[in-house]
């Protein structure tokens, strides 16, 4: 009697597991679901409030948003490049590069990266920059290394550290192309709290943060240690409201 009610006992046990395991892996597929499919392709259907090649200085719209232009962040016929060099000790390097006339709060971004030497490039959004600071870098960061992972933090000061947060800590994805002269796509959607992350079309995660509700856009290129200098082109950005009008 003691042995089968033990053994009914780990069978039920062994039932309860199970249905646990189906309720969160359907929860989690559930939750990425409302998140994937419909959501990029209408947040990207619409009309562009911002749309530029990055390719010429001298076009209007670029003008307009006024970007950097400077030893680390010039046009090319290729697209924008965010360039850094390690310093004379052999430390790594962090440089963005940023427009200045137009400030976002709910969005969708899609903009090609090219990592064709260094570490890392990525997006800022809902950037804030600190004129009294050397001009810091405030806001989220949605990053992505040579190595085919991605990281997406927030910061008070990226420059110094101060504040940083990791809202999703490094991690690898087979939708990442590696190699360089090898453009991956990244897009973003931020709607209030909400921030999705997307690259090449597919859905990588959700996070919600309330730290930062509005910003411009910047782009980022970083070295390692005794690494590769960096040079991270930028082209094709479309910067479209959301909800979608």
């Amino acid at each position: 009697a003691t042995a089968q009610a033990n053994a009914v006992a780990t069978q039920q046990a062994s039932k309860n597991a199970t249905a646990t395991a189906v309720t969160g892996v359907t929860a989690t597929a559930q939750a990425n679901a409302s998140a994937t499919p419909g959501v990029l392709q209408t947040a990207i259907a619409g009309t562009p409030t911002y749309q530029d090649t990055l390719t010429n200085p001298n076009n209007q719209t670029t003008q307009a948003a006024q970007w950097d232009q400077n030893n680390n962040c010039t046009f090319k016929k290729d697209g924008y490049h965010v360039t850094a060099s390690n310093n004379v000790l052999g430390s790594g390097q962090f440089k963005g590069c940023h427009e200045a006339a137009n400030q976002y709060q709910n969005m969708a971004i899609s903009v090609d990266m090219d990592i064709v030497s260094g570490h890392s490039g990525g997006v800022f959004f809902r950037l804030g920059i600190d004129s009294q600071a050397l001009g810091a870098y405030s806001g989220y960061l949605f990053e992505v290394d040579n190595a085919g992972r991605y990281k997406i933090s927030s910061s008070a000061n990226f420059s110094t550290g101060s504040g940083n947060q990791i809202l999703q800590d490094w991690t690898q994805s087979s939708v990442i192309k590696t190699g360089s002269t090898v453009k991956n796509t990244l897009q973003i959607i931020a709607n209030g709290s909400t921030l999705l992350f997307y690259i090449n079309g597919t859905f990588l995660t959700k996070v919600q943060d309330s730290g930062f509700t509005s910003g411009d856009i910047g782009f980022l290129g970083t070295t390692t240690n005794n690494g590769a200098n960096a040079d991270i082109v930028y082209s094709n950005l479309n910067v479209y409201p959301y909800p979608p009008s």
